[in-house]
């Protein structure tokens, strides 16, 4: 597995741990806490979705040069 290959992977899950904190109330002392406990909260199959749909991601960035793609899940 290549740097690249992980790297994309994890950017799903990053993108999963953003859209929860955004959702919640919170004070910086206790980021921590939540990013731990939202971290523990993403399941398989979460990522396993982002992961499945890196592909055509990629296939419409190349469409649109490389512009912002909005989907459900990202």
């Amino acid at each position: 597995m290549t740097n690249k290959y992980y790297t994309e992977k994890m950017l799903g899950v990053w993108n999963i741990l953003k859209q929860r904190i955004r959702k919640r109330e919170w004070h910086m002392k206790e980021l921590k806490e939540i990013i731990l406990e939202e971290w523990d909260r993403i399941t398989t199959d979460e990522m396993r979705a982002r992961i499945s749909e890196m592909p055509r991601r990629c296939e419409q960035l190349v469409e649109i040069s490389g512009q912002g793609i909005k989907t459900k899940l990202w």
